[in-house]
């Protein structure tokens, strides 16, 4: 087994879960926003 890193390896594993962490939090923050909007009609 190659102990030493192989630094395009970790840059595409650390791009993968940021982009696993953006897709899973984004749609759960617009979902949040219409929300709260949905609460509070007169924010205007």
């Amino acid at each position: 087994m190659n102990t030493k890193l192989n630094p395009f390896r970790t840059c595409l594993t650390v791009s993968a879960t940021g982009l696993l962490a953006l897709v899973t939090v984004l749609p759960a923050g617009i979902e949040f926003s219409s929300t709260v909007l949905s609460f509070h009609p007169a924010a205007d």
